[in-house]
């Protein structure tokens, strides 16, 4: 009997030992196991998803919008570039001011000067290829001149003549594009009933593969863009000639697109403003 007893107990701590050799090999949920060639089992875990890059900014602190933002001031397309920084209150030195929640811009508006005067933010923490944006825009009244958003710059401090492509009201409430993104322009996208150069409008951009949607004002607009700028580059903010005003931004990147579609014809697909303020004469030396 006490053999038989013996027996039971080594076959009782076999099989324990089993079973505790098998829940250390067997790996847990969300991992899988590889044998090698030396028969050795090895636990792997799968890359957890990466969150998408996303950027908020709420005007509030100078040197946080410093940190983020590179400013420059060009008089003129193809003037002297300068570059610059925000300051919580106005300076001799730049031209944004960054104070309770708002970046807005200040100093040399002349109408005569027409498409000059050109104050620049370029969002420089990364590029951004496709993404969604959020942002608060007021056009100013001091001219008839436009605040822009311009994306997909190839890099900070170019004007959307030389580099990306330009979006901007004008003060009949007409929405425009052009710039070298489009090889010219500027085109006519839309327009907003009622639009007023003193008021803030929301603006929901949607930038995916060549194709761009702008809600703003209670109106969408979709803009189809070249096939050749379908590419990484920064956003900017351009105050040309105008007291502009930026708040609550927010920039989430999206996915490279799965689609590009075919390329557009500008004259067939978006008519052309007015010919007296095209990208040709902007660059003659005309006033657009």
């Amino acid at each position: 009997m006490k053999k038989f007893g013996a027996i039971l107990l080594a076959l009782l701590l076999f099989v324990s030992t089993l079973a505790v050799c098998a829940a250390a090999q067997t790996p847990p949920a969300g991992e899988r196991a590889e044998t090698p060639s030396s028969g050795e089992t090895v636990i792997k875990t799968p890359p957890a998803e990466e969150e998408p890059f996303v950027y908020e900014q709420d005007f509030r602190d100078p040197e946080s919008v410093n940190n983020d933002f590179k400013f420059y001031y060009l008089t003129r397309f193809g003037g002297t570039l300068l570059s610059e920084q925000a300051y919580a209150e106005e300076n001799e030195n730049g031209h944004w001011t960054v104070k309770d929640g708002v970046m807005s811009r200040y100093g040399e508006f002349d109408a005569a000067e027409g498409s000059g005067n050109i104050a620049m933010a370029f969002l420089s923490v990364r590029k951004f290829k496709n993404f969604k944006m959020t942002v608060d825009i007021r056009q100013g009244t001091m001219t008839n001149y436009w605040s822009i958003f311009s994306i997909r710059h190839d890099e900070c401090g170019r004007h959307y003549a030389a580099d990306g492509a330009a979006f901007y009201f004008d003060a009949d409430g007409t929405f425009k594009t052009w710039g070298h993104g489009f090889h010219g322009g500027p085109y006519l996208l839309g327009e907003v009933d009622g639009y007023d150069q003193s008021a803030w409008y929301t603006y929901q951009i949607t930038v995916s593969g060549n194709y761009m949607v702008v809600e703003v004002g209670g109106v969408s607009m979709t803009v189809k863009m070249p096939v050749m700028f379908y590419r990484t580059g920064y956003i900017s903010f351009m105050s040309v000639n105008n007291d502009m005003a930026v708040r609550d931004l927010r920039v989430e990147a999206l996915p490279d697109s799965a689609e590009v579609l075919p390329d557009r014809d500008p004259d067939q697909t978006i008519p052309a403003a007015d010919t007296e303020d095209s990208l040709d004469n902007l660059i003659g030396g005309g006033n657009a």
